[in-house]
């Protein structure tokens, strides 16, 4: 499996020490409005917590066609693992332990998997996200 590739940013700022191509181009991602997406009402308020984080924190590279199940499933996953957390901690015993890792390492699977991470983001192909700042749009309307 080996280490997470390093993101496209970090490879450039070094001055792409391994003399790879890189790519060329900075795809440009324009926001989307997840309005209309419902979230399921059994969520707890982990889930509700990374439905919102998904859907509106600038992740606009999701698609409420195909990402929809990764997404709940993420969401349901952040709900397991609080409430395997919780009685773990009332109990003690080892094999909540064991629970709240196995549930852990599925939720961060699913945040991977999202694109949550700039190593993530890199080996989808969304490394490099051009934002304008204020001053750049007021150039570029000139």
């Amino acid at each position: 499996m080996g280490r997470p590739a390093k993101p496209i940013e970090e490879k450039r700022k070094a001055g792409n020490p391994g003399k790879r191509p890189l790519p060329t181009g900075v795809l440009e991602l324009v926001p989307v409005d997840f309005s209309s997406l419902k979230m399921p009402e059994h969520f707890g308020k982990p889930a509700q917590f990374i439905w919102n984080k998904a859907w509106h924190s600038g992740l606009s590279w999701l698609s409420p066609e195909s990402d929809i199940a990764i997404v709940t499933a993420a969401c349901e996953l952040a709900d397991m693992r609080e409430k395997a957390r919780d009685r773990y901690m009332h109990t003690g015993d080892s094999k909540d332990a064991g629970a709240v890792q196995k549930l852990n390492a599925e939720y961060l699977k699913c945040l991977s998997l999202m694109g949550f991470s700039p190593s993530d983001r890199s080996r989808l192909g969304l490394a490099e996200v051009k934002r304008q700042t204020k001053l750049e749009q007021l150039r570029a309307t000139r």
